[in-house]
Formats: C-alpha cells, sequence, structure tokens
C-alpha cells in the first residue's frame, strides 16, 4: 500500500491479504474499535491515528538500517 492508495476498500483488502471477506470484515470492526484503523465517507479505511503512533513510537526506539 502507498499514500496514494492509503484509504482500502474491504473488497481490495480481502483480494490483497488473500482472506475470505467475512474473515477481513471481522478484523476491521475489530481494528476500528479499538482506533487502529478510520474510514471515511465512503467506507474505505487507513491506519488511524492510534496505530501511527504505536509506528511512530517504534521507529523512535529503533534505528533501521538500509535495506
Amino acid at each position: 500500500m502507498t499514500a496514494d492508495d492509503a484509504h482500502q476498500s474491504l473488497s481490495d483488502l480481502a483480494r490483497q491479504t488473500g482472506l475470505p471477506v467475512p474473515t477481513v470484515h471481522r478484523t476491521l470492526g475489530e481494528l476500528l474499535a479499538r482506533g487502529a484503523l478510520e474510514h471515511n465517507a465512503q467506507g474505505r479505511q487507513r491506519v488511524g491515528l492510534l496505530a501511527e503512533a504505536w509506528g511512530r513510537a517504534e521507529t523512535r526506539r529503533f534505528t533501521l538500517g538500509p535495506i
């Protein structure tokens, strides 16, 4: 996923992960309820503020070397 396609639909996520749509739906519901994801008016999901904060905290803890 890139910044250009940060908002993903349920079917996009199911296709990309290879998981059944009901499994992705349940997982998204849990992540949305906990603030790890958020969705826009069109119902597309993206990383939420909580997950973004976790990611930023971890990048401060660890220095990533070149790949």
